[in-house]
């Protein structure tokens, strides 16, 4: 094993897992942890803004699944990760493909950014999207759109606002980049176009993957043009800060208004949602103020810091007391669905239920570790674990070594990171073919790798090197 291969933990080589560990500690651990010792603060206010009660008093069985599959099954993905970063070491260790002279696919991609944003459009305003953007300041509202949204768009459309315009945003960015001078400005022109449908889609997903996708592949493309390690951490520092804020923001809009439905109750006090997993539980007006007082803009920045901390930490608990005590294990899902042969699973349906069984109909994530255990069980989980991260690794390798143009590897890059993003808050199966999914990425970036070689064919034009462009 090589020294560069060893340092996982600090090297690019371990970017995915990285990325992995990052969001899965803020979506799931930072929150589950203290939720599983009982914390009484936390359970009452994530109780209270989730709208349920959460399972207490783990009996032993119960309790070990749940701390493996919290703890050991990241550290299991960590272990293939390693394995599949040896795997590969030849591979590793051989130089990027240098910048070729000449232009790197600016016109594929500004060609398939302007019909994907086409497409966008004239999909949102069938679907009357553009008509319903001032309920983005009511909570209540913004929830009914984005159902009515979800009946309406079709997979393929939603395709297009969740990858393939984003990635085209993202590859027309690096692209002028390249070519420097006043060409940049389409780039930021194409990530604003592309926030702007995001926002009128009603989906804070789809504008932080615009944002994710933008910032790896810059990321990516950066380190290809030789920009110093420095530099690009406190690159990566300003748009991390600048990811929060738009989140937090996005978060708080809907249900900053004092008209909006969220925070608003009728009486004193309120009482959670009840299940057979949890006591019913209320939380009076006292308590209330005692954790947060009476000011409004205390429950709404409470509820906004709360919001990413319990993404999947209470589904996680979910998902160990319904499997396999209320459901059987479904059964490793390979996609046969997709063939004809047979279903897909449907856990996220079933947590959800558990979780809310008077507001059926909803969909529950959670990290890819908890869905692989409703299928396959503890051992399989934790195996998975291993597979997941070991081919991750190899994938990683593959992309960032082998001789693919700047832009393509940047942008295939990118799709990996957020691949490892969706890990933590999603199925393999549905970060891969659903309509977010990552195969959908990379068959558009085949699409434009080829129509950019077929525009190579024009006579080259020379790329100052990074140490003379004006950044």
């Amino acid at each position: 094993m090589t020294t560069q291969q060893s340092r996982i933990l600090t090297g690019f080589s371990g970017w995915p897992l990285w990325v992995f560990l990052a969001v899965y500690g803020v979506t799931c651990v930072a929150a589950a942890i203290p939720l599983a010792f009982e914390y009484q603060p936390l359970r009452i206010l994530v109780g209270y803004f989730a709208g349920l009660g959460i399972p207490a008093g783990f009996d032993p069985r119960t309790a070990t699944v749940f701390w493996a599959l919290l703890l050991v099954a990241p550290l299991c993905m960590a272990l293939g990760y390693q394995f599949g970063l040896w795997a590969s070491r030849g591979k590793f260790n051989q130089p990027p493909t240098p910048l070729l002279s000449h232009e790197p696919g600016f016109w594929a991609g500004g060609l398939a950014f302007l019909a994907s944003a086409v497409w966008a459009f004239w999909t949102l305003t069938n679907a009357g999207a553009f008509e319903q953007l001032g309920n983005w300041w009511d909570y209540g509202a913004w929830v009914t759109v984005r159902w009515a949204l979800f009946e309406s768009l079709g997979f393929f459309e939603f395709t297009n606002l969740y990858v393939w315009l984003p990635l085209s945003c993202a590859w027309v960015v690096i692209s002028t980049w390249a070519r420097g001078g006043r060409v940049r400005w389409a780039g930021m022109l194409a990530i604003l176009v592309t926030c702007g449908f995001a926002l009128v889609l009603f989906q804070k997903k789809a504008l932080m993957v615009t944002l994710l996708l933008v910032l790896f592949a810059g990321c990516l493309y950066a380190r290809r043009r030789g920009v110093h390690g420095s530099v690009l951490r406190r690159w990566g520092c300003w748009a991390l800060t600048v990811l929060t804020v738009v989140y937090l923001t996005m978060v708080v809009v809907p249900v900053w208004n004092d008209a909006s439905t969220k925070l608003e109750q009728d009486d004193s006090s309120t009482k959670l949602e009840q299940n057979d997993l949890s006591t019913s539980v209320v939380v009076s007006g006292e308590v209330l103020s005692a954790l947060l007082g009476d000011r409004r803009s205390v429950h709404v920045a409470a509820y906004a810091l709360l919001s990413p901390f319990s993404r999947t930490s209470i589904s996680a608990f979910y998902y160990t007391e319904v499997f396999p005590r209320r459901r059987p294990f479904y059964g490793l899902d390979v996609g046969l669905d997709v063939l004809g042969l047979g279903g897909m699973p449907d856990d996220n349906l079933v947590v959800w239920d558990a979780m809310y069984p008077r507001m059926r109909g909803g969909s529950a994530s959670a990290p890819f570790q908890f869905i692989l255990y409703s299928q396959v069980g503890l051992g399989g989980a934790l195996l998975g674990s291993v597979l997941l991260g070991a081919l991750l690794a190899i994938a990683w390798v593959c992309i960032t070594a082998q001789g693919l143009s700047a832009v393509a590897s940047s942008v295939l890059g990118a799709l990996l990171l957020l691949f490892a993003v969706f890990l933590a808050i999603d199925s393999p199966r549905n970060s891969l073919i659903s309509s977010y999914g990552l195969l959908w990425g990379v068959a558009m970036v085949g699409v434009l790798s080829v129509l950019s070689s077929v525009s190579r064919r024009c006579p080259p034009r020379a790329v100052p090197s990074a140490h003379m462009e004006r950044l």
